[in-house]
């Protein structure tokens, strides 16, 4: 069995720039890198600020990234 591991992390960014329609690849300057003593080759991103309540009897986990696109 392989484990997929994170040794590092860089708490609390801000995203700064976004276009909606691409889907790929998040981009970390050089210095915040090297600071968190890492070379990236996998990304998790997590956001701890925004979580939703569900209704009761709803479905348990919910993808709401159609509400970012109409803000």
């Amino acid at each position: 069995m392989n484990m997929i591991m994170c040794k590092s992390k860089i708490h609390r960014a801000i995203v700064t720039d976004s276009i909606l329609d691409y889907e790929g690849s998040l981009e970390i300057y050089i210095d915040i890198m090297e600071e968190a003593k890492t070379i990236i080759p996998k990304i998790l991103v997590m956001d701890s600020s925004n979580g939703i309540i569900g209704r009761k009897g709803g479905s348990p986990l919910a993808n709401y990234d159609d509400l970012l696109q109409r803000q």
